[in-house]
């Protein structure tokens, strides 16, 4: 099932169940900036990393969920990638253990790498999926959602999202 935003709007519970297609994220890499590969980093932005990203196999074998919204009725827009993980690196055990005094455990704990199509930012539409990521991980049963790797202070645009 392809998930649209209008879909979303009116149905909310079409959040849980969505899918994606390699022609979708290639082009949603595509129309990736500098400025936002510089702050939302991939292998690459081809469509052998769709491919990749859109493998359900690698994707399980990474314990990884990969959802993606897509907008417009006629041609198909990505507007947004997030990547829930479930397995948490050692750095961010670190991280939350040094900075925040939480033992983060993989059993309670998902992370979370959002990332906005530019021409979709600043519009509530990363707060409205944020919703959407939140009742999927309530539904998985985890207490902590992180996001993956840190905000940087010079991505004035993520701070007041994050």
């Amino acid at each position: 099932m392809t998930l649209r935003l209008t879909d979303i709007i009116q149905k909310p519970e079409l959040a849980t169940s969505l899918t994606f297609s390699k022609i979708n994220l290639t082009t949603f890499f595509g129309h990736r900036d500098s400025r936002a590969r510089h702050y939302c980093v991939y292998p690459s932005y081809d469509q052998e990393t769709a491919a990749l990203f859109c493998n359900e196999r690698v994707n399980l074998a990474n314990d990884r969920l990969r959802l993606i919204a897509l907008i417009n009725d006629n041609e198909i827009v990505a507007l947004a990638l997030s990547t829930l993980t479930l397995s948490i690196r050692n750095d961010e055990h670190e991280r939350f253990r040094i900075n925040r005094k939480i033992y983060l455990n993989n059993n309670s704990t998902v992370r979370l790498n959002p990332c906005i199509a530019n021409d979709y930012q600043n519009k509530c539409i990363g707060s409205y999926l944020m919703e959407k990521i939140i009742d999927i991980t309530r539904q998985m049963s985890k207490s902590y959602l992180i996001l993956s790797g840190v905000v940087l202070a010079e991505n004035t645009r993520a701070i007041p999202f994050f």
